[in-house]
This record gives C-alpha cells, sequence and structure tokens, in this order.
C-alpha cells in the first residue's frame, strides 16, 4: 500500500504532508485549502478534492461522511487504515474512531446472506456518542 506505484505531484506532497501535520485532527477539504492559503501555498480546491478521494481510496485517509451529510472530514491515518474495517463518528465532539472488529464482519456476514446486500465495510459508519461525551448525550434527553 505505498505511494510509490501512484503518480505523485507536488500538490499531492503538499497535502500529504499537511495532513501528517494534523494528525489526530479531523479536517475538511475547505479547512486544508484555508490553512495552505495562509502559508501561502498555491493548491486550487479541486486539486484538494481529488487528492483528498485518492488518498481516502488508498486509505491512507479516512474520509467521514457527516451525519447531516454536509462536508466530509479526513484524518490521515497511515498505514494503519489498511486494517480498519469501518468508523465510529461521536454526534457531539464529531472525533471518528477505527472500527477494527471481527463483529462486524459477521454483521456483513448476515446482511449478505439474508438481506442480499453487500456491505463495503471500509465505508460503514456508526454514529453514536464516545465515552467522554455519553454523558452529555443522556442529560440531554
Amino acid at each position: 500500500m505505498s505511494m510509490r506505484g501512484r503518480y505523485k505531484t507536488r500538490q499531492r506532497q503538499i497535502i500529504m504532508d499537511h495532513l501528517r501535520g494534523c494528525q489526530g485532527m479531523d479536517l475538511t477539504a475547505h479547512g486544508i485549502w484555508a490553512s495552505l492559503q495562509e502559508k501561502g501555498v498555491e493548491v486550487g480546491k479541486t486539486t484538494i478534492y481529488r487528492a483528498l478521494e485518492r488518498l481516502a481510496e488508498e486509505r491512507f485517509v479516512m474520509k467521514v461522511p457527516s451525519a447531516e451529510g454536509n462536508r466530509a472530514r479526513y484524518r490521515y491515518v497511515g498505514e494503519r487504515a489498511a486494517a480498519a474495517s469501518g468508523k465510529l463518528v461521536c454526534l457531539i465532539c464529531s472525533r471518528a474512531y477505527p472500527l477494527e472488529c471481527r463483529k462486524l464482519e459477521t454483521l456483513t456476514r448476515h446482511i449478505q446472506s439474508d438481506h442480499q446486500f453487500e456491505i463495503d465495510p471500509r465505508y460503514t459508519v456508526l454514529y453514536g456518542y464516545c465515552p467522554g461525551c455519553a454523558g452529555q448525550n443522556k442529560e440531554d434527553n
């Protein structure tokens, strides 16, 4: 899963370097563009969107769609993303966590055999509340 086989551009490398520098943070394409603009780095928005989509396909970044359906967020995960089979996203703090669970594989097989629907676990996103925000959710209800 190396980037060696892919065509690397200077802009792609700039985007990858920016993502590495923001490890642990969820970023939008627009936010990346704005940060680069502040640093005086000219990279077009379309280039950023395309690079992020490729990096998500190659599993160097985790793409997390928002629960509301607006801007997706991206988080650099490097090589460890290859093992991740899904994502957990907190509805309060918006943090995303890789979901590596054998039970998800069991659920995927169940849905395919009993419901004739094939799930791609790499794109499975479960929304809920992380341990730090779970108490806040109970207080709101």
